[in-house]
């Protein structure tokens, strides 16, 4: 039995936490984890059990983000969770649980919404001391992805990430892709091409 982990990076509330608690009602907890990484210590009225006790301090748009992804991702992983959505505080959800699971666990596909190759520089010149040209890539930030790229991620070592990362502006938005191409992993994903219609998170 395949299980889904929700990992929501939020700064202090989920929004519509009544919502998302109306989501799980009723769902066999065999099914699905929930990590959530907050970055300012405020109780949550259905979900604060779910609160990662290891965080760290994020900041807008620098590689903490990345470091506090992985942090949620390792938690999930070691519970064997199968899936990984990546969810923030204002995310809700618009298909139910069932239709979703069902969704994610027919294949082991990965999801991500990719951007344009141009919007990768010159913001990423400096990646190029470390990936080859085709295989530095951006995506939203919203994303699902498989067990075997989250075993990469989560191994991966903070103070390489940090200095490969530390002066690109958004590494969260190009780290988890690029590693799915430096790794030869791009057939396992599916895209959508820098449009919410069709992606599996719509952002307006």
């Amino acid at each position: 039995m395949k299980k889904i982990a929700f990992c929501f990076l939020i700064y202090d509330v989920i929004n519509h936490e009544e919502l998302w608690n109306l989501f799980f009602n009723n769902i066999d907890k065999k099914l699905y984890e929930i990590y959530i990484h907050q970055k300012i210590d405020k109780r949550l009225k259905y979900f604060d059990e779910y609160k990662l006790k290891n965080k760290i301090d994020t900041n807008y748009a620098d590689t903490t983000l990345v470091n506090a992804y992985n942090l949620l991702f390792k938690e999930a992983y070691e519970n064997g969770c199968d899936k990984f959505i990546i969810l923030s505080q204002a995310c809700i959800p618009l298909k139910s649980f069932d239709y979703i699971y069902e969704f994610l666990t027919k294949d082991d596909n990965e999801y991500f919404n990719i951007c344009p190759k141009e919007q990768c520089f010159p913001r990423c010149n400096e990646l190029l001391k470390y990936y080859d040209y085709d295989e530095i890539q951006k995506s939203s930030g919203f994303f699902i992805v498989n067990k075997k790229i989250c075993k990469i991620y989560i191994n991966y070592d903070v103070e390489q990430i940090n200095k490969k990362y530390q002066n690109i502006y958004g590494p969260d938005e190009h780290f988890f892709t690029t590693e799915i191409y430096k790794n030869k992993l791009e057939n396992e994903i599916v895209t959508t091409p820098n449009i919410p219609d069709g992606a599996t998170t719509f952002t307006q």
